[in-house]
């Protein structure tokens, strides 16, 4: 596993939503993914802060490589993925794609700037 990106500090609400994003896609890593079954899977964590912290944003990117290269979207798509595709976009005005790759999985998103905090939420 591999984790890059500046320190970053979250308005209360999106801490709670990454929070829940981070173990989603934990939880399914471990369950379905790169950390299944011992199968040499890596997963690389990354985020930068693009533009000024009110008119910019943070940029998120979880990569997920299973090393028996065997993952497939899955056929029912539970809480997890309605998290990433509909509640962070509803709750925070954020950009999320998730594709499903034939080795693995890329989440990414694109946080508003208005989401990071100021000195005072710290």
């Amino acid at each position: 596993m591999s984790v890059d990106g500046p320190d970053v500090a979250l308005a209360a609400k999106a801490a709670e939503s990454m929070s829940l994003a981070l173990h989603e896609l934990t939880t399914n890593a471990v369950k379905h993914g790169a950390l299944a079954d011992r199968n040499g899977g890596k997963i690389a964590i990354k985020w930068r802060l693009n533009g000024r912290r009110n008119g910019g944003e943070l940029n998120f990117e979880w990569v997920e490589k299973n090393g028996n290269g065997g993952l497939r979207e899955p056929e029912r798509h539970g809480f997890g993925m309605e998290l990433l595709t509909r509640i962070l976009p509803y709750d925070l005005g954020a950009k999320t794609s998730v594709e499903f790759q034939n080795n693995g999985l890329r989440f990414q998103m694109d946080l508003p700037g208005q989401h990071l905090a100021r000195g005072e939420e710290r």
